[in-house]
């Protein structure tokens, strides 16, 4: 795992002024509550930092960049349903789906219409064909992906999150 001291630093380079709204937020939360904040918080930071530092490199792996939203995503979603005391069996069928589309309803406050519903969906199948199968998705398909991810994550909004006692 990261240490805390690196994380610091590679949140203030790569967690800036166009990350998703939600993220800045767990990095204030984050860099505020040292020593005592959440833990899944810090693995979406995490997986996020993994994102932007891949995006960056010479060479991207598109599997890595697509893990690390990927986690980033289902994460924030995770974040969103504790703090609002919910959470999913880990055997649900399509549990990303299900977490993201429960924490929009939740934290967006909005109906997850049809074309959500077939993104989530488009967006877990890609990432289990990266992961399980090995497929490495073609360019198009990639950028596709970051887009659909960085959509949803920018819609969160942290002023609807729930105070944390901490």
């Amino acid at each position: 795992m990261i240490s805390d001291e690196s994380l610091k630093l590679l949140l203030g380079i790569h967690v800036g002024f166009l990350a998703p709204p939600v993220i800045k937020h767990f990095k204030d939360h984050y860099l505020k509550h040292r020593g005592n904040y959440d833990e899944a918080e810090k693995k979406a930071l995490i997986n996020f930092v993994n994102f932007k530092k891949e995006k960056l490199s010479l060479k991207p792996a598109p599997k890595e960049i697509v893990v690390s939203l990927y986690n980033t995503m289902k994460l924030v979603a995770e974040e969103i349903l504790f703090l609002n005391k919910e959470k999913y069996d880990e055997t649900t069928k399509n549990l990303f789906t299900n977490e993201v589309e429960r924490a929009w309803v939740i934290n967006v406050k909005k109906s997850v219409a049809d074309e959500m519903h077939g993104d989530m969906l488009w967006i877990e199948k890609t990432r289990d064909a990266c992961v399980i199968d090995g497929a490495n998705p073609s360019a198009s398909d990639l950028l596709l992906f970051e887009n659909k991810a960085k959509h949803y994550l920018r819609a969160f909004d942290p002023d609807s999150l729930p105070k944390q006692e901490k």
